[in-house]
């Protein structure tokens, strides 16, 4: 849900949402996509924020997927889903992750946060060519421990397809 930058934060909001950041050394056969894929993916020449790679259906389990966003997205926060995520960034252009105080963290590949998904956040872009953010995510009602969810995020990265069939058919193609 997209808020302004007036809001006034309810009680349980934090004025910056990420919780915990780590740089990550990634084993060196992670996936790094190629922008022809994240094409393929987007199907658009639009700012837009998608997930894929769940199960059919569940959006509100523990199980690692992608997360890509073209553009940037605007302040908002995400009451649909879990409280948390933990997101291992496998490719970012020049991007800041940022809250409602505007205290801005850089972000590239081997970022890890842990993020309060229901408190305003902005994945904002510091020049027109920043076009590309992707990582694999996992979602969950509690902070759960680095130790716990690194290795998922990494384990998924490793073995998930990027261009599922659904994903390809759903985008006609991925006529960018």
């Amino acid at each position: 849900m997209n808020v302004k930058w007036d809001i006034t934060l309810r009680a349980d909001q934090l004025p910056n949402p990420i919780i915990e950041h780590s740089i990550e050394l990634l084993p060196s056969n992670l996936i790094n996509p190629s922008v022809e894929d994240l094409k393929k993916v987007f199907n658009t020449g639009k700012q837009s924020l998608k997930t894929w790679g769940r199960t059919s259906g569940v959006i509100n389990g523990t199980e690692p997927h992608w997360i890509g966003v073209f553009k940037q997205t605007p302040l908002h926060t995400d009451p649909a889903y879990p409280r948390y995520t933990h997101h291992l960034i496998l490719k970012a252009d020049a991007f800041v992750l940022r809250g409602h105080n505007k205290i801005e963290l850089p972000i590239f590949r081997g970022t890890y946060i842990l993020l309060d998904t229901h408190s305003p956040h902005q994945l904002f872009a510091l020049n027109k060519d920043a076009c590309w953010y992707f990582a694999v995510s996992m979602d969950s009602k509690i902070k759960l421990p680095k130790s716990e969810t690194l290795p998922k995020l990494i384990n998924y990265a490793l073995n998930a397809p990027l261009l599922t069939p659904e994903i390809l058919v759903q985008n006609n193609g991925g006529r960018f």
